[in-house]
């Protein structure tokens, strides 16, 4: 990606690991939503049995081990009631192009509740055709980064249709002035 000076114009240079390369590198994939939705499933119950990642869950929130292991049970619960029961009735186990994720959503996910209101979103783009910026808050636990990476090396076509952004980071304004998407926020932010 090219970079202009923003008092006159004059290019600067070029820099790597724009949202928009990524994009365009990873626009010519091959996605499976039920096995996106599945993966995301086996990544929340592998996630609830790891008692380490459990606990610096707590400690990153502040929350009790029991609230941490609800919240992981609430989105393993959604995935099995509403999630995957959606995703296989609109796709069935077919596969899209990713390419066909065009419209661009950015989500700012709760930080009262990061597990659930990520999985939320990564489900609600998947049926709607969004490809996802999931924006984490400067404050978010490095364990809803933990599960996306864990997909990600699980399936790694997923993400050229969901990245992962941190709040602070300088590009995310650029980007989000730069596309025209839509925006969903979870909590009072």
């Amino acid at each position: 990606m090219r970079v202009y000076s923003r008092f006159d114009g004059s290019p600067l240079g070029e820099v790597e690991g724009s949202w928009e390369e990524k994009r365009d590198e990873k626009g010519r994939n091959v996605v499976s939503p039920m096995t996106c939705g599945q993966i995301l499933m086996e990544s929340l119950e592998n996630l609830r049995k790891n008692r380490d990642m459990i606990n610096i869950y707590s400690h990153e929130t502040g929350k009790t081990i029991k609230s941490c292991q609800s919240e992981i049970d609430r989105a393993i619960l959604y995935m099995e009631v509403t999630g995957l029961g959606s995703i296989y009735r609109k796709f069935g186990d077919r596969s899209v192009h990713s390419g066909s994720y065009r419209k661009e959503k950015f989500s700012f996910i709760d930080p009262s509740m990061p597990i659930f209101s990520m999985v939320h979103e990564i489900v609600s783009s998947l049926m709607d055709g969004y490809r996802l910026g999931v924006v984490h808050p400067e404050n978010a636990p490095l364990t809803s980064m933990y599960l996306s990476q864990e997909i990600s090396e699980k399936y790694p076509v997923f993400e050229s249709i969901v990245m992962d952004i941190i709040e602070n980071d300088g590009c995310m304004e650029k980007n989000i002035q730069k596309d025209e998407g839509e925006f969903t926020a979870w909590g009072n932010n």
